[in-house]
């Protein structure tokens, strides 16, 4: 994926509740770029995968990394310049450690229960 210079051009953090009045936190962040002599703007500031437990504050996180007016590297989709990301979401330790963790206890639970059940 090529390079680019971008120009973080809004940095915030939105605060907003859901229907069912949970709060959510949504890191608004844009930045300009140049792509094969066509300039782009994108609102993608990570490439963030389908996580069980995502980072905590990883969007606060953003929002004070990447400040407005400020330069940093951007990866561009080569096949489709539109489309461009400032980093890839980290993978969560917790989900790394726990939920294997979770997993073989609760299998060694199932099977334990089964095994003094059938005796």
């Amino acid at each position: 994926m090529p390079v680019v210079a971008a120009k973080v051009t809004r940095s915030t953090l939105r605060d907003f509740h859901d229907v069912r009045g949970n709060r959510h936190y949504e890191a608004d962040i844009r930045f300009e770029y140049e792509f094969r002599g066509r300039k782009y703007e994108a609102r993608t500031p990570a490439l963030r995968g389908p996580q069980l437990l995502t980072q905590w504050n990883y969007v606060g996180n953003l929002v004070r990394k990447y400040q407005e007016g400020e330069m940093y590297n951007a990866r561009v989709f080569a096949d489709f310049p539109e489309a461009a990301f400032l980093e890839i979401e980290p993978v969560s330790m917790v989900a790394v450690i726990g939920l294997p963790a979770i997993t073989v206890a609760m299998a060694t639970y199932i099977l334990g229960a089964g095994w003094l059940l059938a005796g």
